[in-house]
């Protein structure tokens, strides 16, 4: 049965790819014990790659806990006309930024998933999430002070044409992101390899949106980094957010986010209180 589990049509796609496509969830479970996971398409994009792509969430939870390399990359490949796919190199954190699979991202990072992988244009997925303007995978990424946070150098990581994620955010017209970076340490006076800054990209293709380029002007304060739900991503003030009574960095729009999120932030509230008891701690000063 594993070879005919196998087989490819025209596309590469093997039977699991191709229920996964389809949202069977349950031709998944059958096929799961005799697939290759390590099986490629023509894009060479894997099964796991598959879920990510097609917004399978269900078919995404059955397959993570098989996969052994949580940044495994896609390949150079072909796309349905022949042509070669222009972005390779990718992580599924890539792609789940991309894609705006908030709840994916959510899981990677929980496995430990590389936030600063590069791909061939050496792109992050900070660069793909500001780009795709998805305020809760942006949040992630940027993370919280005294468990994970990216550097400002993180922050500022140019791709092959010298865009930062801000870069990508200004071009979106994506104020909110725009302001978080900012917050986490994102240069205003970054140019890309034409000289451009993210001030040029707003006033370019946003001239009527004032309060972003008053913000990439550095006339605006920058947008607080914790003003979304952390477990829906929705923003104030479209909900009114409260703190995590624990580690008082989370923010959570009611009772049943709060609880939701609970068994993926338990570990990470832990952390960050311990780590403020420590600093509180007396210090003892010997000569």
């Amino acid at each position: 049965m594993r070879s005919d589990a196998n087989a490819r049509n025209d596309f590469g796609h093997t039977p699991l790819m191709t229920a996964i496509a389809c949202t069977h969830a349950q031709c998944v479970r059958v096929l799961l014990p005799a697939s290759d996971l390590s099986a490629t398409n023509k894009q060479r994009r894997n099964a796991f790659h598959a879920c990510i792509c097609t917004g399978n969430l269900e078919c995404f939870e059955l397959l993570l806990p098989l996969i052994s390399d949580v940044d495994v990359r896609t390949v150079a490949g072909v796309m349905a006309d022949g042509s070669p796919v222009p972005f390779f190199n990718r992580t599924p954190l890539d792609e789940a930024c991309s894609f705006e699979q908030e709840r994916m991202v959510r899981a990677l990072l929980d496995r430990g998933a590389l936030r600063t992988a590069r791909d061939n244009l050496q792109r992050t997925p900070l660069h793909y999430a500001s780009l795709a303007g998805h305020l809760g995978c942006v949040r992630q990424l940027l993370g919280k002070p005294g468990a994970y946070k990216l550097t400002p150098a993180e922050v500022n990581a140019a791709d092959v044409n010298g865009f930062t994620p801000l870069h990508h955010a200004a071009y979106g017209g994506h104020a909110k992101i725009c302001g978080m970076l900012c917050a986490g340490g994102a240069r205003l006076d970054a140019v890309t390899r034409d000289g451009r800054t993210p001030l040029m990209h707003a006033q370019h293709h946003h001239p009527s949106n004032t309060a972003l380029i008053d913000l990439l002007a550095g006339r605006g304060p920058a947008h607080p980094p914790g003003t979304v739900c952390d477990e829906c991503g929705r923003p104030e003030p479209e909900v009114l957010l409260s703190y995590c009574t624990g580690c008082l960095l989370s923010r959570f729009c009611g009772n049943a986010c709060a609880v939701a999120a609970w068994p993926a932030h338990r570990a990470e509230c832990q952390l960050i209180q311990a780590a403020r008891e420590e600093r509180a701690r007396p210090k003892v000063i010997t000569d």
